[in-house]
Order: C-alpha cells, then structure tokens, then sequence
C-alpha cells in the first residue's frame, strides 16, 4: 500500500505547484461555450415569456366576446322584432325592438354598430316613437372587432356584413340575427385573432313576424 501512495503523493505535489495557468485559446473556448449557453438560456426565457403573453390576449379576446354575446342574447331573447341590416355613415348597424319592463306599453328601440375604423361594436337606445328622437350615447361592447361574413344563407336571411337577419321558415319560427367577427388582439408576435359566428334567437316573435325596417328611423340620427 505505501508503495501506492507515495507516487500519488508525488504527483499530486507537482499538481499544485503547478502555476502555468491557461493558455489564451482555453479562455476563448471556455467563454465561447459560455455564450452559446447563455443565448439558448435566453432564448428559452423569452419564447416562454412570448407564449404566455399570446395565451393571455387570446383568453382576453375570447373573455371580451363571451361577455358581449352573453348580453346580446339576453337582449335579443325577448325582442319582439328585428330590423334588416343596413348602413348608418358606412356602418353596418341592426336594430331590435323589445317592451320597456319599467314602463307599460312602451317599446325600447336597440341598436348595434361596427365602426370599421375602429373596430368597435357598440350599442344605443331609445324610445320607439319618441318625438323628438334622441338615442342615448353609444356603449361600448367589444373592441379590436373586424366584420366576417354571416354563414346565413337563402331568400330569409338579410345580409350585411358582420350582421344577419333571419326571417322565421317552416324549419325555425322565430327571428334571429347572426352576427359574425373576427376579433384581435396585441401586436407583432402576440397578436392573435379569434373567428366568431353566432346567431342568437328572438323567442317573443312569430313565424308570422316580418319587420326589415323595425327602429330603422335610428339610422337618420347623427352618431
């Protein structure tokens, strides 16, 4: 055993005496695998970073529409009638008339733009057959919102992009309006857009309802 080590102490002697230190290519070596670590490191940091943020603004866009079609349906639900799409200063609008449950025998005309330019869906209101007409302000229900085209299809649905009236057929006895976005959300890469179609039901109507121009005198009104 001593003969074992007596060598190894030996060597290990001239190891620590040794002060040569390393030679300016091992530095070079070693900086370089160091900064090839470091961008994969960072790499990594971010397109996690990048991923979360994408999956954030989509959840905020699908939340902000989910909210706005949960009112729309509410609203939508108890109209009486419905208004053929049409236009108001290039925006597409759609109208609906619905009871006042605060006031007997009054109705309470609602109407929905997209502004292309801003990409906002908003609402107003106003008092059927009020003299002089005076809607409310606009309230906002989404944002970042461009128009898509309804899947309404035949001689029943009036069209206009993103809006659809459908008349009652023999297959569906009620009026419904589809409503048709694609919505977006964030810039560069978080941006992310989500395709929405959905048709909501007026169950107060009749398969004998027929109202295209329902609360249209809106329309004339300045925004």
């Amino acid at each position: 055993m001593p003969r074992l080590i007596a060598p190894a102490r030996a060597r290990l002697a001239r190891t620590n005496g040794d002060d040569s230190g390393f030679t300016l290519i091992e530095v070079v070596i070693v900086l370089v695998i160091m900064s090839i670590v470091l961008v994969i490191f960072t790499t990594g940091i971010t397109q996690a970073f990048s991923a979360e943020n994408k999956v954030d603004t989509a959840s905020s866009a699908e939340n902000q529409l989910v909210i706005a079609f949960e009112r729309l349906d509410k609203e939508v639900r108890y109209a009486s009638a419905i208004s053929n799409p049409g236009t108001q200063a290039g925006d597409p609008v759609v109208e609906w008339l619905s009871p006042d449950l605060t006031v007997a025998n009054q109705n309470i005309c609602t109407e929905v733009r997209l502004d292309p330019s801003t990409g906002l869906v908003q609402q107003r209101t106003w008092i059927q057959n009020s003299s002089p007409l005076t809607p409310g302000g606009w309230a906002q229900l989404a944002s970042g919102v461009a128009a898509a085209t309804p899947a309404a299809t035949g001689a029943s649905a009036s069209v206009l992009a993103p809006f659809a009236t459908i008349q009652p057929d023999s297959v569906f006895q009620f009026q419904r309006i589809e409503f048709a976005v694609v919505s977006t959300f964030g810039t560069n890469s978080s941006a992310t857009s989500k395709h929405s179609d959905i048709t909501f039901t007026a169950l107060n109507t009749t398969s004998s309802t027929s109202s295209p121009t329902v609360c249209t005198e809106g329309r004339g009104v300045s925004w």
